[in-house]
């Protein structure tokens, strides 16, 4: 479906009940998203619309170099992606067969995950009031999935390379019987709930989005009405925060603003108001800085 929309077919949204439905039809994906900023404001109308929580709008860099966009192969790639779309479907009703599947984190791995959104959540929040809080929890809401998603790809990677996929899936390691199922189930192999972990690097691959997604948002939310967003500068202040170091120097702050092409007066204003929101504070020696 995204694929299409992309070779500039049609795309739609309907809901019924509780479920969404995508039908090719009149609105063009691939049309929206390389829009100019100009362009794009006028579709967000406002920051509780669904196109903006759903982060559909990106910022698109321009293009410099034109590569050759033709397969020296000469591969078919809609055969590619039937066959890739048959064989998901494939392994999907065999995962479904295993009955329900939740992720389950570790200890620590809670821990790293409330420290990441609980430092943008007070980050945004000092920044920007409550106008970030929403989207903070969105996008928290949007890596559990992600890491549901990977974990379960990583499981069936390595069940695609042992064979015999539904017995290997059963066999993984990170694939346990839920704590509640009774002993006898387990013996007699009649499991319908189970519990999946995500290995470390997986974790810390998808946790490390988190900081290009809030900066996604921040620059999308400055598109908005003036009457909807009250901090308009705040892209450019969270673009030259994030690239600081903990301790950074004054002068250190100078060069990467210079680097991202914002104005010294607009750096010195940033620092200013981190200062004030609690974010910055000033070191031991003259001209040093520290974030909180």
């Amino acid at each position: 479906m995204i694929r299409s929309s992309f070779d500039h077919d049609p795309l739609s949204y309907n809901r019924r009940t509780d479920r969404e439905y995508r039908e090719l039809s009149h609105s063009h994906l691939s049309v929206l998203i390389s829009g100019t900023p100009g362009q794009v404001k006028p579709l967000i109308p406002s920051s509780e619309n669904g196109l903006f929580s759903r982060q559909m709008f990106y910022y698109m860099p321009r293009v410099l170099h034109w590569i050759n966009q033709f397969s020296l192969q000469r591969t078919d790639t809609s055969l590619e992606f039937q066959k890739l779309g048959k064989d998901w479907i494939a392994h999907l009703r065999e995962i479904q067969k295993l009955g329900v599947i939740s992720l389950r984190l570790t200890d620590a791995q809670i821990v790293s995950f409330n420290e990441v959104f609980q430092t943008l959540f007070e980050r945004s929040r000092k920044g920007t009031g409550n106008e970030m809080n929403s989207s903070v929890v969105r996008m928290a809401i949007n890596i559990g999935r992600i890491l549901s998603i990977v974990a379960l790809l990583r499981i069936t990677g390595e069940c695609e390379e042992a064979g015999d996929f539904a017995a290997s899936l059963r066999k993984s390691p990170r694939l346990t019987p839920d704590s509640q199922t009774c002993a006898d189930n387990i013996k007699d192999g009649i499991i319908t709930r189970w519990d999946l972990s995500i290995q470390e690097d997986d974790f810390q691959a998808v946790l490390s989005l988190a900081e290009p997604m809030y900066l996604h948002a921040v620059h999308i939310l400055s598109f908005l009405p003036a009457n909807e967003v009250k901090n308009r500068g705040m892209a450019d202040q969270e673009r030259l925060f994030i690239t600081l170091d903990t301790g950074f120097t004054y002068q250190s702050l100078l060069e990467e603003a210079e680097k991202l092409k914002i104005p010294k007066n607009t750096a010195c204003s940033c620092l200013q108001r981190w200062q004030k929101q609690g974010i910055v504070r000033k070191g031991e020696k003259r001209g040093d800085y520290k974030k909180t």
